[in-house]
């Protein structure tokens, strides 16, 4: 099995989220970098006001997971989809083939 960036982010994410759980809340890793931002104000943001760097860290690490399966899905989905189309499409010539020989 090859290295992909897929494995590498899932590594890099599940270390992050051991990590979280093993630092003391006083680690600069538990710090919260946006606490003093005025994105406090709008309420999209009041989450991030009250995330940590690793936090974020493995948030993205997350989209990128979901992002990673989703594609991949999609692509599964039309590959699937266009051979499903030509079994169709081979399905109607054999049913015309039967026809016309037993005429």
């Amino acid at each position: 099995m090859a290295i992909t960036i897929d494995i590498i982010v899932q590594l890099l994410r599940n270390l992050a989220c051991v990590l979280k759980s093993l630092l003391p809340t006083d680690h600069i890793f538990n710090i919260l970098p946006f606490q003093e931002v005025i994105l406090s104000s709008n309420p999209l943001f009041s989450k991030v006001n009250q995330s940590s760097y690793i936090e974020i860290f493995i948030a993205i690490t997350q989209f990128h997971g979901f992002y990673g399966n989703t594609t991949g899905g999609l692509s599964n989905i039309s590959s699937g989809y266009n051979k499903l189309i030509k079994l169709y499409d081979v399905k109607q010539l054999v049913e015309k083939a039967i026809i016309s020989n037993n005429k």
